[in-house]
């Protein structure tokens, strides 16, 4: 392993050091920019790695929302949504998190006279002990902009719900909460339910698998003199994480993206007690998480899927798609629009911007289910902030291009992260000989017979100078 990383690093090509840092962005991430035609405004960047546990996973034994032998995680191409991970949460401990309002820094705010309030959160904190999301629970928005939370189901009504507790007054008013989940695409009515005069609480319980929610209130000239929205759970969650430091980026960062993300997957167990198998698949963009996670035996439903044992742990990857992917910065996180505004907003979008990558891992014997999750996202964003370091990008676009068409040739799913060559034994594999790439891939990774590489259809295979064109595809953005 040392000798073929020393040979990775003594290429120092534009397209090998890009290969580099997409594919082992833990290791060669660092101050990794991506370049566009004609940028050349200064960005920060940073290599943000965290790891996550399989948790209490051996003690699991029910079946709640999948089955008690499997764990499944995402991996996105977002910095506020850039990993989910099923905690099995075999205790039943309770967790609670509360939406804070949208305009202001509480998370407890009147709602005004004759309206229909659409509860719209900055962000939802936690406020118990037990924080499967972590600290923060980020927003995520569709295509109309609606604000939503994700909320579990439970199989009672009560132990996974979104709680909505109004204050009142006066007596002999009325007004109505409704709930409303993503389906896709937009909002579609879940729930509704009418409220009195007091203090009480009024809530709804998700569909099956749990759901993207948010919530109305229509106050008519009942006086709201407080409202409170908070997701209530104790049971199975399925954890939002965002990259590491988020805290710091909320203040800083104004504009962002994400340029490389993997996960390895380590196998704990003691030998004798490995067992089970990984599925794993790249999955379209279109096709949201929550429709397929309902167990690994999912995943084996997609095409390209890929099956292996668990006891060598999983390294896998995700590429950019398109050329927003290499040129935009997203307004995920954005500054207050009012004079001298701190109140920051945030939200990802729904409608993953790119492919992510799901993890299935079916694990039958409880004493063999001991993983841990090393996630890497490296990141680049616009700031203002006098402290951070900032640079434009040393890579060209056509550097860029080319690497990325080379990328999309090779594995993104790995049995062991060791095996660095296994990365690259698909190198141009349906490029032409002839591509001139093809000599520099053969620098980087040492391979000297390149034509060993190449399958035999390759004189079929478009020119490199044409796939690069037509990497020019675009995609909606928001």
């Amino acid at each position: 392993m040392d000798q073929l990383r020393s040979r990775l690093e003594m290429d120092q090509s534009d397209i090998g050091k890009i290969l580099r840092a997409i594919f082992l962005p833990k290791i060669y991430g660092d101050g990794f920019r991506l370049a566009s035609e004609g940028a050349g405004m200064k960005s920060a960047a940073a290599n943000m790695s965290v790891n996550y546990s399989s948790v209490a996973w051996d003690a699991a034994t029910a079946n709640n929302q999948i089955p008690a032998q499997d764990v499944m995680a995402f991996l996105m191409g977002n910095a506020l949504r850039s990993f989910i991970l099923f905690d099995h949460n075999p205790t039943g401990a309770n967790f609670t998190y509360a939406l804070q309002n949208l305009l202001g820094t509480g998370t407890v705010f009147p709602l005004p006279l004759f309206n229909n309030t659409q509860i719209t959160p900055r962000f939802a904190l936690a406020t118990s002990a037990y924080r499967p999301h972590g600290d923060i629970l980020f927003p995520g928005y569709d295509e109309q902009g609606n604000n939503y939370v994700w909320v579990d189901n439970g199989t009672a009504l009560g132990a996974n719900s979104l709680d909505v507790d109004l204050n009142v007054g006066p007596a002999g008013t009325a007004g109505m909460v409704t709930w409303y989940r993503w389906d896709g695409k937009q909002a579609v009515l879940h729930d509704t339910t009418q409220f009195a005069a007091a203090q009480q609480t009024y809530t709804t319980r998700p569909p099956v698998g749990g759901a993207y929610m948010f919530a109305r209130v229509y106050t008519g000239d009942a006086t709201v003199t407080s409202c409170q929205v908070t997701i209530t759970c104790t049971q199975g969650c399925w954890g939002h994480h965002p990259v590491s430091d988020i805290n710091t980026l909320m203040t800083n960062a104004f504009g962002i993206r994400v340029n490389s993300a993997s996960c390895k997957v380590q196998n704990n167990a003691s030998v004798i007690n490995k067992n089970g198998d990984f599925t794993t698949v790249t999955v379209s963009k279109s096709l949201p998480w929550c429709n397929i996670a309902s167990g690994a035996d999912t995943l084996s439903l997609l095409q390209n899927y890929r099956d292996r044992p668990a006891d060598n742990g999983y390294y896998g990857l995700i590429l950019p798609d398109s050329d927003e992917d290499i040129s935009e910065f997203y307004d995920d996180i954005a500054a207050g629009s009012l004079r001298g505004s701190t109140i920051n907003q945030f939200a990802y979008p729904l409608s993953e911007r790119r492919p992510y990558k799901a993890i299935g891992l079916t694990v039958p014997i409880a004493a063999g289910r001991s993983f841990t999750f090393d996630v890497t996202h490296t990141i680049e964003y616009i700031t203002n902030n006098k402290l951070v370091g900032q640079d434009v990008s040393g890579f060209s676009e056509d550097s860029l291009k080319a690497a990325i068409v080379i990328a999309s040739t090779m594995e993104t799913d790995y049995e062991n992260p060791s095996h660095w060559k296994e990365i690259v034994a698909t190198i141009g594999k349906y490029l032409p000989q002839s591509a001139s790439a093809l000599a520099s891939v053969a620098r980087i990774f040492g391979l000297g017979d390149i034509a060993g590489l190449i399958d035999d259809r390759s004189s079929s295979i478009e020119q490199l100078s044409g796939t690069l064109q037509s990497f020019k595809r675009k995609k909606s953005k928001r």
